[in-house]
């Protein structure tokens, strides 16, 4: 299992890599999960995740948007894995089109 990781970072790292040598502006966005999920992941694995996005976070100056625990208590969710489509639900795509809004604001 070990070095599967290690191999899908390493290819995701030469993504990066590419996509900063073509101008293409690259953000991690950790998408939002749901509180049952949450806290059933134990806690080395939620650390391992951390470590390995500050990792790529710093050794490609990139900019991270973590929304993980932003939406887990609130009703919005269709299940454990998806937000549901509603009008409260929209809260999250408002919140990620800030970030796109932001980022292209900071490339002008």
């Amino acid at each position: 299992r070990r070095l599967k990781v290690e191999k899908l970072l390493s290819r995701f790292k030469i993504m990066i890599k590419k996509f900063q040598e073509n101008d293409i502006k690259v953000v991690i966005l950790l998408a939002p999960l749901h509180e049952t999920f949450l806290s059933n992941v134990p806690k080395t694995e939620h650390d391992k995740l951390y470590s390995i996005v500050n990792e790529i976070k710093n050794e490609f100056n990139l900019q991270v948007y973590d929304f993980q625990d932003k939406y887990a208590d609130l009703p919005i969710w269709m299940d454990v894995t998806h937000v549901a489509y509603h009008k409260n639900s929209m809260i999250y795509s408002e919140d990620i089109a800030e970030k796109i809004i932001l980022e292209i604001n900071e490339l002008n």
